[in-house]
Formats: structure tokens, sequence, C-alpha cells
């Protein structure tokens, strides 16, 4: 079958239902189509073929907004079943016109995609730029916008750590796209392993502390979008509950627990000692850091020293 084969068959099928409708000189979303129709789709047949037209003509109405003329187009369908009639154009001219069709219907698509990710673009910076003025919303220097909704003391979370989180997401014309409530539980994911934007934000929360946020486009999934829940340009808006962080690197001061608290309890003299048998032993390694505070302490008396000397003298 040639190309050009399934869109003349989609055109045979708009017209058999078409043939029964009233001329198309008014507008469809005026005009009671079904009503008008009712009482003469007697027969099977009648039914079948204004079926068909209808879901033909659902399929076609891209087509049609490029400037189609019905009438022309009723022409091209007849001359193909009625084989007495003349056909207007050779095999390889409707193919190439076929060709260039799909070209337009193309071209009309990715100006419609441009004005809608523009427009969506437009309304986002908008509304940014007055929330921005909400004196409980705190912007970053990203274009990220969060406003505390509930403080916490907990620990905050680093970029490499794993955090447990409850959270709802919607666009910004409140249509809900994702939500860990209406599943009944918290997702757990490394903090590196999401958008941009709620990177940053994890980091500027604590443990217990529930916000909700405005990330950007250009933080979360920017002009393509996650389709087809998030369209391209979308902004989107969480509420977020920090509720755990498990820590991929605790610090040093957390491995060796003990032998901190045992170093606080020692003289400088017994620290020095201990510090000296570190050489060898990692674990020795914050008693290490506990002499400092004593050697400085040290190099303090010194001056004392040179002054009952000077006394001697």
């Amino acid at each position: 079958m040639k190309k050009y084969g399934i869109l003349a068959l989609i055109a045979a099928g708009s017209f058999i239902g078409c043939a029964s409708a009233p001329k198309p000189d008014v507008n469809p979303k005026e005009a009671p189509v079904v009503q008008v129709q009712k009482d003469t789709l007697v027969s099977a047949t009648d039914r079948k073929s204004y079926a068909l037209g209808i879901n033909v003509g659902r399929s076609l109405k891209d087509v049609l907004l490029t400037g189609i003329d019905l009438d022309i187009m009723q022409k091209g369908l007849k001359s193909q079943l009625d084989t007495s009639a003349k056909v207007l154009m050779t095999e390889e001219e409707i193919e190439s016109t076929l060709q260039d069709l799909v070209k337009d219907l193309q071209a009309k698509r990715e100006a419609d995609a441009k004005a809608l990710l523009q427009k969506t673009l437009e309304e986002q910076k908008a509304f940014l730029a007055k929330n921005a003025k909400d004196s409980g919303v705190v912007t970053t220097s990203s274009g990220l916008q969060y406003k505390i909704e509930k403080t916490a003391d907990g620990i905050a979370p680093k970029r490499e750590d794993k955090v447990k989180v409850h959270y709802k997401g919607s666009l910004l014309d409140g249509k809900e796209f994702d939500s860990s409530y209406l599943r009944g539980e918290p997702l757990e994911f490394p903090v590196s392993a999401v958008i941009e934007g709620w990177q940053e934000l994890l980091t500027n929360m604590k443990v217990g502390m529930k916000v909700k946020a405005w990330i950007p486009s250009e933080l979360g999934y920017g002009e393509v979008g996650a389709p087809p829940a998030i369209p391209g340009n979308s902004l989107l808006i969480f509420e977020v509950e920090l509720l755990e962080v498990q820590a991929a690197n605790p610090p040093a001061d957390t491995l060796n627990v003990a032998p901190l608290a045992d170093s606080t309890q020692q003289t400088p003299a017994q620290a020095e000692v201990k510090t000296d048998s570190a050489t060898t032993t990692p674990k020795a390694e914050p008693a290490k850091q506990e002499v400092k505070p004593a050697e400085k302490k040290v190099e303090k008396t010194e001056p004392t020293k040179t002054e009952t000397k000077a006394q001697k003298k």
C-alpha cells in the first residue's frame, strides 16, 4: 500500500458520515448536530455511516485545520468510489502532495507547541515574581522558592545522603500529579537522584520540617517536561515533609564516640601519651584532635616561665 493509502482511507470514511450531514457552513460547536441527525438515522446503515464519520472526523481535526476544502476533498473521495469519475491527479502527484501535507501538519504542531511553551513560561515567571513578595517566602539565588510551614531542629541532609519524605506535587493550575500521602507510605531515595530543585530544597531543610516549595522549570523538567503528567516549562509546586536522613558518610566523631568521651576526662599529659600511640592506630585520631586545645594552653604558660627566669636573674 502506498504512503497515501491510509490517509485516503481515512478521508473516505470521513465522507461516508459527511454525506448525510448538513453542509458545513455553520460552527459545529454551535449547531446541535446530534439532535438534527437523530431523526434521520433510521437504518443500521445510517447509524454505522454516521458513527464512522464521527470517528474519522476526530482523526482528521488537525488535518482540516491546515486549510482543507471539504467540497474538493469530497470530489477525491467520489473519484475512488465511482469508477467512472475522472481522477484529477496522477499517482506521483497524489503521493507528493500528501507528503507536503504531512510536513505542514508537523510544522503546525511544532509552532503550536512552541507557543504553548512560551505561554507557560510567561505564566510561571509572573507567578514567581508575585509570590516572591510574600514575606514568608524565601527565594534562593537559583530561583527556588519555599515557605516553612513547620520548623524543626533535626539534622539537615547533604546531597550524598538518603532521605525519607512525605510529599504532594501539583502544577500551577492546581492539578495534582503525584502524592506519597495518597499511596499511603513515604518515599525513600538518595538526594542526588532527584531533580535539582528537590536537591537544593532538601539541603535547606531539617528532619521534622515541613515546607511548601515552588520549583521553576529550569530546576525541574525544563522544556521537555515529564509527559503526560507534567507539560514542558511547568512550575512545580510541592508540599514536602522531611521525616528521616540516612547519612551516606557519617562524621568522624560519630564513628568513635567512646574514645572521644574518654579523652574529655583525661589530663593533657595523658592525652599526649595516647596521641603518640595513635600513630599506628587510626581509631586514636579523634584523640589527637582533642590534644590541640591542651597544646594551646601549654603555649600560653610559657611567658610565665620566662618571667620566672628573669626574676631569678
